[in-house]
């Protein structure tokens, strides 16, 4: 069961990762859905009773294989989808995520590391797009603070 409070609000957990090799270079995480074939931002329904935080933490630890930590909360989208007939409001909360460790990924059909600008390129949805974006500058200023905190 998922997550539908007393307005019928779907919720949503989606999960921008990143990864930082040792010479500094930044890799993206990416799947692709296979029912429309658009690579798109890892996403879950909220269980009931569980949190967007620990739905990102759980989905990337079970389908991604990844140890992860999540950076920040980067976007939150509202929209109308159909469920069972009816139109349903539903809030999408992205959050900036890093993977400390990776196992197997085996819940994600077909999946890929790429750097930004092939991240950007390869998004199917332009409100994605967007959320990636935002996500960069979020991580920028992250890595920002994290220098300046082991240079003073």
């Amino acid at each position: 069961m998922f997550n539908l409070n007393s307005h019928n609000l779907i919720l949503v957990a989606g999960s921008v990762v990143f990864r930082k090799a040792k010479n500094g270079r930044v890799s993206w995480f990416l799947i692709k859905d296979p029912q429309n074939k658009r690579w798109e931002l890892p996403k879950s329904l909220v269980r009931k009773g569980e949190s967007s935080v620990r739905t990102v933490l759980r989905v990337m630890g079970e389908q991604g294989g990844m140890n992860c930590k999540i950076i920040d909360e980067v976007d939150r989208i509202e929209d109308e989808v159909d469920y069972n007939g009816k139109k349903s409001p539903r809030r999408i909360v992205y959050y900036l995520v890093i993977e400390k460790s990776a196992g197997e990924v085996l819940g994600f059909e077909e999946f890929a590391w790429v750097d930004f600008s092939s991240g950007l390129r390869k998004l199917g949805l332009a409100r994605e797009k967007e959320v990636f974006k935002k996500a960069k500058k979020q991580l920028e200023n992250w890595l920002e603070k994290r220098k300046a905190k082991k240079t003073s």
